[in-house]
């Protein structure tokens, strides 16, 4: 019952640190190259969606954030928000940066619960004298502990990468969408690369291998290979 409880705790926390920037315009740069100015963006259509998969912008391939804002075009369009203005949509932009930031936080709890508790339950036994390990077996031995300390881990940190000031870049800037897509869909394939380990299905393994090319497709992480590795 703990854990639900944990995950909107540390999702109300990463809501409630983006909250203020849902009042945020497009900045410059990037927000006007990759956003306002961009004809395969801001003219959403199928078309102009398929030419996204086939255009590198500085040396780097991110046709799903692309793909991201221009959906975010159409809906803004559709509703009318543009109607006063290209300011007047700014808002939707920023509030799925902040969902989106609030979703890895989550995903950040769920990693670190699920390695925390599988090396609880891979860890050697204790070497301690018989009578410490008698007085102490009922409490170390109930099912429950090593998740609850899993748990509690995991929550800590989730709120820390919630809170840390280097996240706010990443949601308050619109461009930072690139940096919040690569991030989800790489601790997605940590958790489905977990799953694979652990069950051996190759489902588990074709899931992970499509979540780390979306995650290249968002923006380039080397490392994520690397830790699957690991």
């Amino acid at each position: 019952a703990t854990q639900p409880f944990r995950v909107i705790l540390v999702a109300t926390v990463a809501l409630v640190m983006g909250a203020p920037f849902i009042r945020g315009g497009f900045g410059g740069g990037d927000d006007h190259r990759l956003l306002l100015n961009h004809v395969l963006v801001n003219h959403p259509s199928l078309k102009h969606a398929i030419q996204l998969f086939g255009i590198v912008h500085r040396d780097l391939y991110q046709p799903i954030p692309l793909l991201s804002f221009s959906a975010e075009f159409a809906v803004a369009q559709t509703l009318g928000l543009f109607r006063a203005g290209v300011e007047g949509g700014a808002w939707l932009f920023h509030l799925t940066n902040i969902i989106l930031h609030a979703v890895n936080t989550v995903l950040v709890y769920l990693v670190i619960e699920r390695l925390h508790r599988s090396c609880s339950n891979s860890s050697p036994p204790s070497h301690s004298s018989h009578s410490s390990h008698s007085s102490h077996s009922s409490h170390l031995s109930h099912p429950s502990h090593p998740a609850r300390a899993s748990e509690l881990i995991a929550a800590i940190a989730a709120v820390l990468f919630a809170v840390h000031p280097l996240q706010v870049e990443v949601f308050a800037w619109l461009n930072g969408r690139m940096m919040l897509l690569s991030t989800l869909f790489a601790l997605l394939a940590m958790l489905t690369f977990g799953e694979w380990l652990r069950h051996g299905s190759r489902r588990w393994a074709v899931a992970a291998a499509v979540l780390v090319t979306l995650c290249m497709m968002s923006k380039v992480r080397a490392g994520v290979p690397v830790l699957l590795f690991l």
